[in-house]
């Protein structure tokens, strides 16, 4: 990643310090996404999103887990791109857990495939949901996710137009 030797403000550790010992790996991943060296390489990745600010947290879907389709804006969050990091290795598309978008008639028009260590971006508000995660799966599908947000008001539906493309995937 381009910016990935940038130094660290305010963090005495030096350039995006890896995880200390004992800290949280959550925390330490948060702390990563809301470096301004960070912050400002998404803003670089979205021009004309408003972007201050990402929030994490760690998912895991077990054999049976879904999420129904949804679109992640809610009023006074501000969410302007929701993200997926992918952590399970060797994930196969047959054990479901996908990321499926929706289109205007609520079909399917995109699919992601868990991948390992690979980053997924997408704008909000944009219609999609996890599928159904086998009873065969060989793994539990382990994400962290969240949204990178701007201060103050939510996103409106009608600044949509003006947004970059619906889905992206960052490896």
């Amino acid at each position: 990643m381009p910016w990935a030797n940038q130094p660290c403000e305010g963090d005495s550790r030096g350039p995006h310090a890896p995880i200390a010992d004992g800290e949280d790996p959550l925390i330490g991943f948060a702390r990563l996404m809301n470096d301004p060296a960070t912050i400002a390489r998404f803003r670089t990745l979205a021009p004309g999103l408003d972007i201050d600010f990402a929030d994490a947290q760690a998912t895991r879907y077990n054999k049976g887990d879904f999420l129904t389709r949804h679109d992640d804006d809610v009023a006074g969050k501000g969410r302007e791109l929701a993200y997926v990091l992918s952590l399970t290795p060797d994930w196969l598309p047959e054990w479901g857990g996908l990321l499926l978008f929706n289109g205007p008639d609520g079909g399917i028009v995109e699919t992601f495939v868990p991948s390992f260590n690979t980053l997924n971006l997408f704008t909000v508000p944009q219609p999609h949901s996890v599928s159904y995660v086998a009873p065969y799966a060989g793994a539990a599908r382990i994400s962290v996710t969240g949204w990178l947000r701007k201060a103050g008001l939510a996103s409106s539906a009608a600044s949509t137009s003006a947004r970059l493309s619906p889905v992206g995937r960052c490896r």
